[in-house]
């Protein structure tokens, strides 16, 4: 049984104009138990809407359903993510102000908006 790791990913921040700086994020990998437990607080959270709107009158013809439906998706989604980025650090490439990247599913690139200048940067990886 694998067990859950974090690691630290060297990345680099590429502005509008493509200048770029270097940066580091958290990287949370989950284990088999951590994703099944993920999968089903995931799915039973909209199993118990599901049964919350049933006493909601007439709205339950509706709710019900999309929640039961939603609880199928939300297990297979959740439990299939092996791995999160924690979040990081870097300095904007435009106007060099620290960077704080926000915590996002491990799907790269990233694309995120710089919270002093309002640009729009793409983060990757640095691979060695």
């Amino acid at each position: 049984m694998n067990s859950s790791s974090q690691y630290i990913q060297n990345v680099v921040v590429i502005g509008k104009n493509k200048s770029s700086n270097p940066g580091q994020v958290e990287i949370h990998q989950f284990d088999s138990k951590d994703r099944l437990m993920r999968g089903l607080k995931s799915g039973g959270l909209f199993f118990g809407l599901a049964l919350f709107s049933l006493f909601i009158p007439l709205a339950h013809f509706v709710l019900v359903p999309a929640f039961l439906i939603a609880s199928f998706i939300a297990f297979p989604v959740a439990y299939g993510a092996k791995s999160k980025v924690m979040g990081g650090s870097s300095q904007c490439p435009d106007c060099q102000a620290i960077f704080r990247i926000e915590k996002s599913a491990d799907q790269w690139p990233l694309e995120d908006v710089c919270s002093q200048c309002q640009s729009h940067v793409t983060i990757e990886k640095v691979t060695s």
